[in-house]
């Protein structure tokens, strides 16, 4: 299922696991980055007990590789190492990105903040212009991608927001997180 303008995620469902949760694109297996905005979210494509054996770097051609990368799977000597990561369900294991993923996130996360924020659009949908900004994350959103906790019993008001989804879903846990609601749901009266 994949969110278009105008319709929104249920925050309680998982996913959308097709899409980035920052942009929206949809997802692609390797490099494990968003190739429209940088985001760095499917990391790990190798197991972090791998070791190549008697493989050469893939960007230092007769160098040993002392391991591979998570993001692009390549293996890779310890001068191409760049970022260290210890997932906590890898308990206490490195796993490493290598310089040529990180620096090329980082380009696509730069230009894609720069775009949007020249535009003037929802991060999401670049054709939308923004109405508000995440509270937590500053993402510009359109009235689809704003969340609000909601407050009230027989009527329904904001408590607080807005929020993307990442940050609903951080912010609030457990029967909190099931009251909300959208700025598609309040439409012009919201932005009014």
């Amino acid at each position: 299922m994949s969110v278009e303008h105008g319709s929104t995620w249920d925050p309680n469902v998982i996913g959308p696991l097709d899409r980035c949760l920052r942009c929206w694109t949809p997802v692609r297996e390797a490099p494990a980055y968003c190739q429209f905005c940088g985001k760095t979210a499917g990391v790990f494509n190798t197991d972090a007990e791998d070791s190549p054996t008697n493989e050469s770097c893939f960007y230092h051609n007769g160098r040993s590789a002392t391991c591979f990368c998570c993001v692009c799977a390549e293996p890779i000597c310890s001068e191409c190492k760049a970022n260290k990561t210890t997932p906590f369900s890898l308990m206490l294991a490195e796993v490493w990105h290598c310089r040529t993923c990180v620096d090329s996130a980082a380009r696509l996360e730069k230009e894609y903040f720069e775009r949007i924020e020249r535009d003037g659009c929802c991060s999401k949908h670049v054709d939308v212009i923004a109405s508000f900004h995440c509270k937590k994350c500053d993402l510009p959103l359109c009235l689809s991608c704003s969340y609000f906790s909601s407050v009230g019993i027989f009527r329904k008001r904001i408590g607080d927001g807005p929020f993307c989804i990442g940050c609903l879903r951080t912010a609030f846990m457990g029967s909190e997180r099931k009251k909300w609601f959208s700025g598609h749901d309040m439409g012009p009266a919201l932005v009014g």
